[in-house]
């Protein structure tokens, strides 16, 4: 009887520590990949702001300013830079877009921009200790 009880014991004990980090998430679009934990000890509503890996593009910088080059325009007789913060979510997907600069864009444009971000497709999350986290991400476009 003794031993039973100590077997559930212990497996409760070792769930117990090792249950704050899920099992690896691989994330892969295209030809890229990137593998983290998801941890429990981070609540899946923070969203980081500061993170140690920042999320990604796919592909990377030069292939996020393709997308940029082929699929921004810009708004008539504004010659400055546009700034948007939106969170990447755990599942890569943006969330939450806002367009900080420039003031005075039309609403319409505004639309625009969110669009643009949210048909950008889903980004490679940010990492912080080596665990995937929700994280805001700065833009700046100028062009």
């Amino acid at each position: 009887m003794k031993k039973p009880i100590l077997t559930i014991v212990f497996t409760i004990a070792f769930l117990a520590i090792f249950a704050q980090d899920k099992v690896d998430t691989v994330y892969r679009f295209g030809s890229d990949t990137m593998t983290c934990k998801i941890s429990e000890s981070y609540s899946p509503e923070s969203v980081f702001t500061i993170v140690q890996e920042p999320p990604q593009y796919p592909g990377g910088k030069e292939i996020w300013a393709k997308y940029i080059s082929k699929n921004f325009k810009k708004p008539k007789n504004y010659d400055g830079v546009i700034e948007i913060w939106f969170i990447v979510e755990l599942n890569g997907e943006t969330s939450k877009t806002q367009i900080i600069t420039p003031r005075g864009l039309t609403s319409k444009y505004e639309e625009y921009l969110i669009e643009l971000i949210e048909k950008s497709g889903k980004w490679f999350p940010a990492k912080q200790n080596g665990h995937c986290v929700r994280a805001w991400k700065r833009i700046k476009i100028n062009e």
